[in-house]
């Protein structure tokens, strides 16, 4: 399927490892023109020169996206090297902390989340959307969690709370800015093998010491992973780059669950 991306500018954040690579490799490999952003800028560019050298167009640009000021120079940067965005996936974030409690999180690890999530996000989008608006066209693309609408208990208090209020933000621009021609959607990933995933998994008491291929099955039952396995970063890659597609012009406000059936209940 030619899903009309040729030409089309994408900045996928967070893109120097896990599923911001995957995106920003497909993106690229239906014609975008992607920007690979991180913190890392050795990362970054090698995640970039990859795209390219498979024959693709590619470059990097890093910065901290948890500040206004982080995020005022990435953009600036965007508008240097394309005049602007046409696709935006909002893919940074994370916890510093994912063994945090509810005993152990306290007031200033929520701000330092949401900064991190939601601030990083909704300055990006803020940027964006004047651009998408004048072309009549955008893609805007957040990504939530799993944890979300189902948060483990006593696991992440304050990252699944930003999550679930990504969800509800992705909603809101959506409702408001759906006649410019731009739709917003959310992906909502379940848990995705990355070196951050398996080195909080393998410190988990029933899992210590175990390889990571003899924690992956234990891990999928006890969180009711149907599929039987955890995701790997491609598998949410035709995700993002179909919503990113002029084919998706009619799916707007959606959150789209990618966690090979963890989630127990009924979208309504």
């Amino acid at each position: 399927m030619d899903l009309q991306l040729t030409g089309k500018r994408a900045l996928v954040t967070g893109s120097n490892s896990g599923i911001g690579v995957a995106a920003a490799r497909r993106l690229a490999e239906e014609g975008a023109r992607v920007i690979v952003h991180g913190r890392n800028q050795q990362r970054a560019e090698a995640v970039a020169a990859d795209i390219c050298a498979s024959g693709h167009d590619a470059i990097a640009i890093t910065g901290d996206l948890s500040t206004q000021q982080g995020c005022d120079a990435l953009w600036q940067a965007v508008e240097a090297a394309m005049g602007g965005l046409d696709i935006l996936i909002n893919n940074a974030g994370g916890s510093d902390d994912a063994t945090r409690t509810w005993e152990t999180s306290h007031w200033p690890d929520w701000i330092e989340e949401f900064e991190m999530n939601a601030g990083s996000a909704m300055r990006m989008t803020e940027h964006a959307l004047p651009g998408m608006i004048a072309q009549k066209w955008g893609r805007i693309i957040n990504v939530s969690s799993a944890q979300a609408t189902m948060p483990f208990p006593h696991s992440s208090p304050g990252y699944n709370a930003v999550k679930a209020g990504i969800i509800n933000t992705t909603t809101s621009l959506a409702r408001t800015y759906g006649k410019h021609g731009i739709t917003i959607n959310c992906i909502s990933p379940g848990p995705v093998d990355s070196a951050v995933f398996r080195e909080f998994a393998l410190d988990l008491p029933p899992l210590r010491g175990k390889t990571f291929e003899e924690a992956e099955p234990f891990l999928a039952n006890k969180w009711g992973v149907s599929a039987g396995r955890l995701g790997q970063p491609d598998d949410l890659a035709g995700a993002f780059t179909f919503l990113a597609s002029p084919k998706a012009r009619f799916i707007n406000g959606v959150t789209l669950r990618v966690d090979g059936g963890m989630c127990g209940f009924i979208n309504v």
